[in-house]
């Protein structure tokens, strides 16, 4: 009976101090509890898209702090319960399996909060990166737009700037059309020349300028004939400005010219003669 005694004590005394590190190992998760509470809290103040979700797990939070708090005073009420149930040995072997039990749903209960954390966090990580990814992208679309927004002012000022010139262009410029009958086309080089002589002669006399102004006019004043088939570009009238800017002696000056389209070309005899002075084909003949 004595020794039955001891190893009732003995048993007692290992389960005290189980009891005690079921303590001491509650504390431990009380106060890991109290930093992921600073955590949640910390992410709480810096996630203001993730404020409803940081407000249940605190709750959450604050409902297991309750738990562990029911839990350690149940403990520190078995260890009493122990102290004064010492007699009886069966009812408190009993009570212990039940504890054991308890405790293995307490460490099971734990590593299942430990996991739904541990998702959380990679959810919080996962959801920081795509709205860093969607951030990017909206700058990366802003810039684009602003872009965008740029070109269509320089094409819209341009087209401004061209219409500004045009309609400039088209209140200073003067456009003569001279009609005469198909019967008088035998004396086409008659009315070339009453051309020149209306625009060089009679239009620029007729002005109320000094004469000097007059000579002025006269030597920036251009005629450009063309038969109706001939196409060219602006480039190659300025080549016969300069032309005849160089030379004030010059009177006249043509610019070559090739045939195009389809078919075969057979120079008229006037084109040869021409050919034959110059080495090329001109428009003269206009």
């Amino acid at each position: 009976m004595y020794m039955h005694i001891l190893l009732l004590l003995h048993l007692f005394h290992v389960v005290y101090m189980h009891i005690l590190l079921l303590l001491h190992l509650f504390h431990v998760v009380y106060m890991h509890i109290l930093l992921l509470l600073h955590l949640f809290h910390f992410v709480y103040m810096h996630s203001l898209l993730l404020l409803h979700l940081l407000q249940v797990m605190y709750t959450h939070n604050l409902l297991l702090l309750h738990l562990f708090h029911f839990v350690y005073m149940h403990s520190l009420l078995l260890l009493h319960l122990l102290q004064v149930m010492y007699t009886h040995s069966l009812l408190l072997l009993h009570l212990f399996h039940v504890v054991y039990m308890h405790i293995l749903l307490l460490l099971h209960l734990f590593h299942v909060v430990y996991t739904h954390n541990l998702l959380l966090l990679h959810l919080f990580h996962f959801v920081y990166m795509h709205s860093l990814l969607l951030l990017h992208l909206l700058q990366v679309m802003y810039t684009h737009i602003l872009l965008l927004l740029h070109l269509f002012h320089v094409v819209y000022t341009h087209n401004l700037l061209l219409l500004h010139l045009f309609h400039f262009v088209c209140m200073h410029s003067l456009l003569l059309l001279h009609l005469f009958h198909f019967v008088y086309t035998h004396i086409l080089l008659l009315l070339q020349v009453m051309y020149m002589y209306y625009l060089l002669g009679h239009r620029l006399m007729e002005l109320p300028i000094p004469v000097e102004r007059k000579e002025v006019i006269a030597q920036n004043t251009y005629l450009l004939t063309l038969d109706g088939d001939i196409d060219f570009q602006p480039h190659a009238v300025h080549l016969l400005i300069d032309l005849m800017k160089k030379n004030q002696n010059l009177g006249a000056a043509c610019g070559r010219i090739h045939p195009v389209g389809t078919g075969t070309f057979t120079p008229s005899p006037a084109y040869s003669l021409v050919g034959s002075n110059y080495n090329i084909y001109c428009t003269f003949c206009s």
